[in-house]
């Protein structure tokens, strides 16, 4: 009876791996844009994390998640607003490409706000689509390269215009934001990172900081630093910049590209730690997880050098 009934669950976890083997395959929208995911209440969740579907222009349907800060239901203040892109990765480990990998920005507003660290704000996580052939690329990237006989990218004018006039005046409203550009900040991380400064570089009336998190400094044949000696001008925005040093295998071409555009920045007029700050980890990988270390630091540069709040 006893080896009966240990091999029901044997066979019985076997069964759910597969099903959710084949569903994340063949349905990943199953996941990934909620429905079974919506049922169960999730352990990786800190604090106060809504979430609600939107529908834009773009997109049919996106998810949306809001973390509100400790306190917001009993205060009538309003709250600066950092928007994180890829916002699956932000709060919620399930969500990930990888079980249990997150970017911990609800356990790290928690612990900060409540030691005094920085201010209580509102984070807005949006949606990447991960399940479309190139889609998150098509999204973030603001100009095409081919990847073979397939063009991918090109398409962050359309995402910002949908960030922009779309979510943005929705959150507004249904939420206690502070608005202006000192304020907004815009957070990404790898293609998410280039967006977020494609972002605040176009639209420095609405986002007055930028905390990008291991941007591909490699693409568009370093469009980060090209982009930049393009500017007329050094542009009334904060940037905080920061990558791992494993990254890539070539660690001296990384560190090569990496430091070319954080020159860039500094030949623009940027200084830093005032409007500028930049971190190379020693060791760190293209992961979630880098990202949670580094957030910390980032969010706490983000606030104590700015007085106003974003």
């Amino acid at each position: 009876m006893f080896f009966r009934l240990n091999a029901g669950v044997i066979v019985f976890s076997c069964l759910t791996v597969l099903c959710y083997l084949i569903t994340t395959m063949f349905y990943p929208g199953l996941w990934i844009k909620g429905g079974i995911l919506d049922v169960f209440p999730s352990r990786f969740i800190t604090g106060h994390v809504e979430k609600f579907w939107f529908k834009s222009q773009l997109s049919e349907n996106r998810r949306i998640w809001v973390y509100l800060p400790p306190g917001y239901n009993e205060e009538s203040d309003s709250y600066p607003v950092l928007y994180v892109h890829d916002g699956q990765w932000a709060f919620d480990g399930r969500n990930g490409a990888t079980f249990g990998m997150e970017f911990s920005v609800d356990e790290t507003l928690e612990q900060g706000i409540k030691e005094g660290l920085f201010p209580p704000v509102i984070v807005v996580g949006i949606q990447s689509f991960l399940t479309g052939q190139n889609q998150r690329s098509n999204e973030f990237l603001p100009i095409p390269y081919q990847d073979g006989t397939i063009e991918i990218g090109g398409g962050a004018s359309l995402y910002a215009r949908m960030v922009i006039d779309e979510i943005m005046p929705l959150i507004n409203e249904k939420y206690r934001t502070l608005i202006g550009p000192q304020y907004t900040t815009t957070v990404g991380f790898g293609y998410g990172a280039n967006l977020s400064y494609y972002l605040a570089v176009n639209h420095f009336n609405l986002f007055g900081s930028v905390i990008a998190h291991s941007p591909d400094t490699f693409y568009g044949q370093q469009w980060l630093t090209t982009y930049t000696e393009s500017l007329p001008e050094k542009l009334p925005i904060r940037i905080w910049v920061d990558i791992g040093s494993s990254e890539v295998p070539n660690e001296f071409q990384m560190d090569f590209q990496f430091t070319a555009f954080v020159e860039s920045l500094r030949s623009k007029g940027w200084i830093s730690p005032f409007d500028f700050s930049h971190q190379v980890e020693p060791g760190g990988y293209h992961s979630a997880s880098a990202v949670a270390r580094r957030f910390p630091i980032a969010v706490e540069w983000l606030f104590r050098t700015n007085a106003g709040g974003a």
